[in-house]
């Protein structure tokens, strides 16, 4: 959902991490939304991560599908780049974006956005800690068939983790096909793989009948 960071809410004199922007209005609004989709579903799991605006909008889900709170995983949080505050970060990132996003296709997953600070993160850096996490999380409910488990997380941190977890996206298609505010990636298991169903309203070819998880 959209925060104040989505609208240049920053202060490079006092800045703070981007994990602690919290959700604007209109975000207040998307996350709303977002749990009135998912009113009428049974939530077996929710989950975000420890960033304030993903946690602000899993109690959005909480409050209207009545889940107990989220179960905090740090690790599927946001790309961090650890670039410096500014006024201009959202423009920036994404004008860096374009340049990396070509280095990661083509096989050099370690590099880094430009303005990267010390402890800035490759993709490479990202993925070693996102993909396990998605994975714990899956596995944990790989038996559970009669409802559905909402992860709460980021646009890097989901879609360009999807090419490890889900056998029918590529990598290519998911650097070009990024998740708006509060965009969703819909995913069914087959077998122990993800096939994503529906990303942010696009609809995927699945198969008619699907293999059972191992175990279940």
């Amino acid at each position: 959902a959209e925060t104040e960071i989505n609208v240049g809410v920053a202060n490079p004199g006092n800045p703070r991490p981007s994990y602690l922007n919290e959700l604007t209005p209109a975000g207040r609004l998307q996350a709303a939304a977002l749990g009135q989709s998912l009113a009428s579903r049974s939530v077996v799991g929710l989950y975000s991560s420890d960033a304030l605006r993903t946690i602000q909008t899993a109690y959005y889900i909480v409050a209207e599908t009545g889940r107990p709170e989220p179960t905090i995983v740090p690790a599927i949080r946001e790309l961090d780049p650890d670039s410096p505050a500014s006024e201009d970060i959202e423009a920036r990132v994404r004008a860096e974006l374009r340049q990396v996003i070509p280095l990661w296709l083509a096989g050099d997953r370690s590099a880094r956005l430009p303005s990267s600070g010390p402890d800035g993160e490759s993709l490479a850096r990202m993925l070693e800690r996102t993909v396990p996490a998605f994975e714990s999380i899956i596995d944990a409910h790989r038996c559970d068939r009669d409802g559905i488990v909402a992860m709460v997380a980021h646009g890097a941190s989901i879609g360009w983790s999807m090419p490890s977890l889900a056998d029918n996206v590529d990598a290519r298609t998911a650097f070009a096909t990024s998740l708006h505010n509060t965009g969703v990636v819909k995913a069914v298991l087959d077998g122990d793989r993800l096939i994503v169903t529906d990303w942010d309203g696009q609809a995927f070819d699945v198969p008619d009948e699907r293999k059972k998880p191992r175990g279940c």
